[in-house]
């Protein structure tokens, strides 16, 4: 990522990086929450930060690419059909800022909530 050899990551490097890998991410808003520092650089612990989110497949919003952190939105369609997923972070939904042929939706602790119990009610009723 280090373009320049400079020990440390601008924002041009960073967008360069994530272009040459195909990365769709929003670039200023990834960059923005990874730098927190706020020296308009990422330093080896930011770009390590960055590294982990990326080997923990991390969502991005499927309409403005930011890399989503706390809460989101999921819909229980396309997950449910094992499809790829369609996760919005929580300003495209509270904003209406999606398209999407379906309509029901359920945010990430209320979707973990849901499977936990479905899982729990099927193994209850196979056990002897």
């Amino acid at each position: 990522m280090d373009i320049d050899g400079d020990g440390r990551i601008s924002y041009w490097e960073f967008m360069e990086f994530l272009r040459q890998r195909g990365h769709e991410v929003n670039k200023y808003h990834s960059f923005m929450a990874l730098d927190t520092d706020r020296n308009d650089y990422l330093d080896f612990y930011e770009v390590l930060v960055y590294y982990y989110v990326v080997k923990a497949g991390r969502r991005t919003c499927t309409e403005c690419k930011a890399l989503m952190k706390g809460l989101y939105f999921t819909c229980v369609t396309c997950f449910d059909s094992c499809h790829e997923s369609y996760d919005l972070c929580s300003s495209c939904y509270r904003h209406a800022r999606h398209v999407h042929h379906h309509t029901y939706f359920l945010d990430n602790y209320a979707m973990l909530l849901s499977k936990k119990d479905s899982f729990w009610a099927s193994t209850s009723t196979n056990t002897v």
